[in-house]
């Protein structure tokens, strides 16, 4: 006799800000972003048009860059072309891709100075008090909120 469960999974919210502010340090507003009223400094993300370039990201999968950039164009009201929307794209990978190299050697350094700790407790002989591992900081990754995932 075979028993059939099903389950089902809870909903998960939508988180509130998806999209973050970012320092300015382009020299042309990036599509999707706008700049702060409050600081010039600062770009507010402009949700429609970030949610806008997702979907023009995976029609890339089938389109050209110039058509989708054509039909971004036209979808956002906001120009951008061909080549700025290969640059857009290339960008967002690399600094993706880099962060996701900082969070691994961050907690590869979580990982040392366990380590370092461990052992010198294990020490024979070696001196009471704190350890030099207790010099460093813990690391407490902004990006992951500690589930070890970047987005």
């Amino acid at each position: 006799m075979k028993i059939e469960k099903t389950y089902k999974l809870p909903e998960l919210p939508e988180p509130e800000n998806k999209w973050r502010r970012i320092p300015n340090k382009y020299r042309t507003t990036p599509f999707g972003y706008k700049i702060s009223e409050e600081d010039p400094d600062i770009l507010d993300p402009i949700p429609e048009e970030l949610e806008l370039l997702e979907l023009a990201q995976k029609h890339l999968k089938k389109y050209s860059y110039r058509a989708v950039a054509d039909w971004l164009s036209e979808a956002s009201g906001r120009y951008i072309s061909h080549m700025g929307l290969k640059k857009r794209l290339e960008r967002d990978r690399k600094n993706k891709s880099s962060l996701r190299g900082y969070h691994l050697a961050a907690k590869k350094l979580q990982k040392t100075l366990e380590t370092m700790r461990k052992i010198e407790e294990e020490r024979p002989g070696a001196p009471v008090g704190p350890s030099r591992a207790d010099d460093f900081p813990e690391i407490d990754c902004p990006f992951c909120s500690g589930t070890g995932k970047t987005r």
